[in-house]
């Protein structure tokens, strides 16, 4: 018998519509569900009114998403992350000090499974497979004559005898107190549908389970694929194969509205995330991996737009490499103009939703950043929300650029209406709605700097109105190189000259730096002599200045790719 489980029901919001595809399509036949996360309330209404065969899902690993969970068990669970994340041993480390926590935590997830679906759980299995954690296993936790998952099984080949015997003595010891399966297989380490072939083999004769994993994109596609369809049904009479698959097999992974449409949910908000890159793999890895983290409190999807502005698709090979274990979808494309104006343009054209953010590729947001920044949206009824950017310093800067706050950006009170010269496109989300009508967004003649400036002058010119959320928090990473006197100098001067690119108040901020230049001249000898932080300060101001008159007289001492 072949039992193909999807595990993660109720994880997100992606997880449980794509779960439920599954289950339309006659691909699944159970699901393994998480309590306590922020699609679980939901998830379990729609496994009730479908009939769906629901197991746990115990999650010692995941924080919880949930708005609800009480804080003693929300601190009992972070000190049980905190110890089987720490190193790829702790899975078999028996720690007599967190006893009470595993007890307490796996008793608080049945409970709350009970409430959700009205009955005990008949199944157990766990998240990243640690309710096999040797306090799970010794101390016996789970009740008697329960269904346990297995480990996983392998081969010779593919893991070593000491890795092998250790599950087997696992396993062992399961059978002897609780119902466990033959064979357990992850549709993950099939490289290719027709290696399934052993999985179904063995099913004619065995009790064996295929856990799948529909929120990720690659095994949603395969999941729905009429290929798969076709080979697991010689092992498995209870998922029977539509004669027309075509309508399950049109469920891409960037499909997701036609997903929920099948499944009746509700629709909710979509946010394309636009990230616009060029020659940054290491932080656009980083960025991608951050935002598989984003919490939604089950109010909106989302998705991500990769715009790689460098001809040799240098970022192809990393978003190749996220969409595979993604569990949203992440959309590729090449602008190969080197122009930041172009590449926002190219990513703003693969958009789809209600929403767009942007947000830089070396920069990465905190768990609630999408969250807080559509709260605050609808909670102003603004257009668009921007929210602060600090500084992250992967080395420890020198004090006088601590003291001159070099590397941090003004922040506002939540809600603050902001004018378009105080905007930028590093942290931001505005409604797509408000391009209508617009052909460039940004505009290419601004090169790469002050196109973002123009866009919100545009934008507020015609009423939009922007607003800011100090909530909304992202953190720019800030290399040695960007704080050096040199670099610090050289955008000063460019900033000058881009500041004048705007029709708006040319000629005072003219006459304010013709009157500042002298005057900063003459005080920096005094500043030097108060520290560091006060001298370069002041610098930088000069060079600002400055930089506004050089451009009045044509002179360009910094190119904008230089600076």
């Amino acid at each position: 018998m072949l039992n193909v489980n999807a595990d993660d029901f109720g994880r997100c919001v992606v997880a449980t519509d794509r779960t439920m595809a599954c289950l339309a399509a006659n691909r699944i036949n159970s699901a393994s569900a998480m309590v306590f996360m922020e699609d679980s309330e939901r998830a379990a209404g729609l496994a009730i009114g479908s009939g769906l065969d629901v197991g746990l899902h115990i999650n010692f690993t995941e924080a919880f998403t949930a708005s609800y969970v009480p804080r003693s068990l929300r601190r009992s669970h972070d000190r049980l992350r905190r110890f089987l994340r720490s190193n790829k041993y702790a899975l078999v480390i028996y720690n007599p000090f967190l006893r009470s926590a595993f007890r307490d935590v796996f008793v608080a997830q049945f409970e709350e499974f009970t409430r959700l679906y009205g009955r005990v759980p008949s199944r157990v299995d766990g998240h990243q497979h640690m309710h096999l954690c040797s306090n799970m296993v010794v101390d016996g936790l789970f009740p008697t004559g329960t269904r346990v998952r297995r480990n996983l099984s392998f081969t010779a080949d593919e893991k070593s005898f000491l890795n092998r015997y250790y599950r087997r003595l696992v396993d062992r010891s399961l059978a002897k107190r609780y119902r466990v399966g033959d064979f357990l297989f992850a549709l993950s380490q099939q490289r290719s549908i027709p290696q399934l072939g052993r999985v179904i083999a063995l099913a004619k004769s065995f009790d064996v389970e295929l856990v799948v994993h529909p929120q990720v994109n690659v095994e949603f596609e395969t999941l729905l694929s009429d290929e798969f369809a076709t080979t697991i049904s010689t092992a498995q009479d209870e998922i029977s194969i539509p004669r027309d698959a075509r309508a399950a097999h049109s469920l891409c992974s960037s499909d997701l509205g036609l997903v929920r449409s099948q499944v009746g949910a509700h629709m909710l908000p979509h946010i394309t995330v636009c990230i616009c890159t060029f020659r940054r793999p290491t932080y656009l890895k980083r960025l991608l991996e951050k935002l598989q983290e984003q919490s939604t409190g089950g109010r909106f999807s989302f998705s991500a737009v990769v715009c790689d502005n460098d001809a040799r698709q240098s970022a192809a090979p990393i978003v190749s490499a996220a969409r595979q274990t993604a569990t949203i979808d992440v959309t590729y494309c090449c602008e190969p103009r080197q122009n930041i104006a172009l590449a926002r343009n190219k990513a703003l054209e693969q958009a789809r939703g209600d929403f767009v953010t942007f947000i830089d590729d070396d920069e990465f947001p905190v768990a609630d950043w999408l969250q807080s920044l559509l709260s605050a949206c609808e909670t102003y009824t603004a257009d668009g929300v921007l929210g602060p950017v600090r500084p992250h310093f992967e080395s420890a800067p020198p004090s006088w650029i601590l003291k001159g706050r070099f590397c941090e950006r003004p922040e506002h009170t939540t809600g603050m209406k902001m004018q378009w010269n105080q905007c930028r496109t590093g942290n931001l989300l505005f409604r797509k709605e408000i391009l209508e009508g617009t052909a460039q967004p940004f505009r290419a003649e601004f090169g790469t700097g002050g196109e973002d400036k123009d866009f919100f002058m545009r934008l507020t010119e015609q009423g939009r109105v922007f607003v800011w959320c100090n909530e909304a928090i992202a953190y720019e990473t800030v290399l040695p190189s960007r704080y050096s006197r040199r670099c610090m100098i050289r955008r000063a001067l460019l900033r000058g000259r881009i500041s004048l690119k705007f029709p708006v108040g040319r000629l005072r901020l003219l006459g304010r730096s013709a009157l500042a230049i002298p005057v900063y001249c003459m005080a920096l000898p005094v500043l030097l002599l108060l520290g560091q932080h006060w001298f370069m300060r002041y610098c930088v101001k000069l060079c600002d200045h400055l930089g506004r008159l050089l451009a009045v007289l044509g002179i360009n001492p910094i190119s904008e790719r230089e600076a």
